[in-house]
């Protein structure tokens, strides 16, 4: 295209899992939706840059009959106390991510960081008691980083692309491990 800056719809879907977890969080869907902006830097080099808003969605799995609480400022796996059908943590975050991309042909190639800022997090719990089914919804006294950054790498052909995203930030303010969010996945741009 030889337009200079263009707009870029922007949907990915992924499986994100966390590094640092002591394997207590299974792997689980990971979303983007979003719109960007793209722009030429060097028609002979055929490099673009990219930057755009995002509206991006961290979804975990807890295993076990787990569920994350904070005390004393640092947030921790704990037992629930019954067995749960179902224990997960979502986190909604709005992202302004940055790349720098190589066409090549109809391929491109691209790096690029992201910073964002958490928008909500939720924890959602479900178990059976008496046969009657039950389901909690915590938002407070979770601590999770309000801010979010990370880096991104993607490959692709024409609108559609693998993507990776590794978070440098920890998930939670204060944990006895660091866990970081990692998503691997497919990126489409609309246009």
């Amino acid at each position: 295209n030889d337009q200079t800056l263009q707009p870029r719809p922007y949907m990915a879907i992924g499986l994100q899992t966390a590094i640092g977890d002591n394997n207590q969080l299974k792997p689980h869907l990971h979303t983007d939706l979003g719109l960007g902006l793209i722009a030429r830097i060097s028609e002979k080099q055929r490099l673009f840059i990219s930057a755009g808003l995002v509206w991006q969605n961290n979804r975990f799995e807890i295993k076990g009959d787990n569920y994350f609480v904070t005390e004393n400022e640092t947030s921790r796996l704990v037992p629930y106390g019954k067995p749960l059908k179902s224990s997960k943590l979502r986190l909604h975050y709005l992202i302004i991510p940055m790349e720098l991309q190589k066409k090549i042909r109809e391929s491109h190639i691209g790096i690029g960081c992201y910073f964002g800022a958490l928008i909500d997090a939720t924890q959602k719990i479900k178990y059976e008691e008496n046969d009657e089914d039950y389901k909690l919804v915590l938002r407070n006294n979770l601590k999770p980083n309000r801010a979010t950054y990370g880096v991104s790498a993607q490959i692709g052909y024409g609108g559609l692309a693998i993507y990776a995203k590794y978070s440098l930030a920890p998930l939670f303010q204060h944990t006895p491990t660091e866990i970081h969010p990692l998503s691997i996945g497919v990126s489409f741009y609309l246009n």
